[in-house]
C-alpha cells in the first residue's frame, strides 16, 4: 500500500510523487490492493487514475485499480492492449480488499459479497496456480507488540481474517477459510512491517469438520513495506511459533 495520506496535499501532487519514486522505475502494470492507508482521498485517487500510463525504464508503467471490491488480474489483463499473453491454465490471481472494519459504513463495499465472489472464482478456476492478494495477513508473525500483536486489538488488525474469537474454534466462514478451502496456492499480503514466508503445520480445527481437504501447502507470504525480516539476529533466531513453519 502507499504511505499515509496528508489531507492538505493535492491528489495529483501525491500521484506524481508515487510515479517519480516507484512507477517510472518498473515498466509493468501496477495493480492496487487497498491497504488501511489507502482509503478516503487516496482511494478516490487510485480509482480515478485507473488506466493511467507513463514512461518507465525500457517501456511504460500502467496503473490498474479496476474495483474497490475483489477483482481478477487476468480478467483485467485481457482488457489491455499490447500485453503478453499468459498461457491458458497457468495462473489465476485474485485481489481482495481486506479493509473490513474501515469500510463498514461504506455502501459501495460488501465484505460478504466479496467472500462469495472469491469462493466462486477459486472453486471454478482450473489454473495450475491460484494466488490471492490482500493487505491484512491470515498467518502473522508474533514478532512484537508493535507488529499488530496487542491483545484485543489484534483481532481488528489481523486475526479477523480467520474468524471471530472463540467461535472460530468450531465454526467459521472467514476469508481465510474461503482461501484455504478454495485451493489457493499462496496468499500474499502486507500490513506487518516485515518479510516472511509461513506455512501451517496442521489443518485449522474449524476446517476439520468440512467436507473436502483444504490446501495445506498454501504459502502465506508477508511483504511489508519496510522490507525487514522478522528476526533481529539471523545467527541466533527466535524459536519458531508452534502454529507455523517458516
Amino acid at each position: 500500500h502507499t504511505s499515509p495520506w496528508q489531507a492538505d496535499r493535492d491528489e495529483d501532487v501525491g500521484f506524481a510523487r508515487l510515479e517519480r519514486e516507484m512507477l517510472c522505475h518498473v515498466p509493468l502494470p501496477w495493480y492496487m490492493a487497498f491497504g488501511n492507508h489507502d482509503l478516503n482521498k487516496p482511494r478516490r485517487l487510485h480509482q480515478r487514475m485507473h488506466g493511467a500510463s507513463g514512461p518507465a525504464q525500457g517501456g511504460r508503467w500502467t496503473w490498474r485499480c479496476p474495483s474497490i471490491q475483489g477483482y481478477s488480474i487476468l480478467e483485467d489483463w485481457s482488457t489491455m492492449e499490447n500485453m503478453p499473453e499468459i498461457p491458458e491454465g497457468l495462473l489465476d490471481m485474485f485481489v481482495v480488499n481486506t479493509n473490513k472494519f474501515q469500510l463498514l459504513l461504506d455502501s459501495s463495499f460488501d465484505w460478504d459479497q466479496q467472500k462469495a465472489w472469491l469462493k466462486h472464482k477459486l472453486t471454478n478456476s482450473k489454473a495450475a496456480w491460484k494466488l490471492v492478494v490482500g493487505h491484512h495477513p491470515i498467518e502473522f508473525v508474533p514478532h512484537s507488540l508493535l507488529e499488530h500483536a496487542v491483545p484485543g486489538l489484534r483481532y481488528l488488525t489481523t486475526t479477523f481474517m480467520t474468524g471471530k474469537p472463540l467461535v472460530k474454534k468450531v465454526f467459521s466462514r472467514s476469508m481465510a477459510d474461503v482461501i484455504l478451502a478454495g485451493g489457493a496456492d499462496a496468499y500474499l499480503c502486507g500490513h506487518q512491517h516485515l518479510m516472511a514466508h509461513l506455512v501451517r503445520g496442521q489443518v485449522p480445527r474449524r476446517l476439520t469438520l468440512r467436507r473436502g481437504t483444504p490446501n495445506m501447502n498454501c504459502s502465506f507470504i508477508i511483504v511489508g513495506s519496510s522490507s525487514k525480516t522478522e528476526q533481529t539476529d539471523l545467527d541466533d533466531p527466535k524459536p519458531m511459533h508452534t502454529r507455523v513453519l517458516r
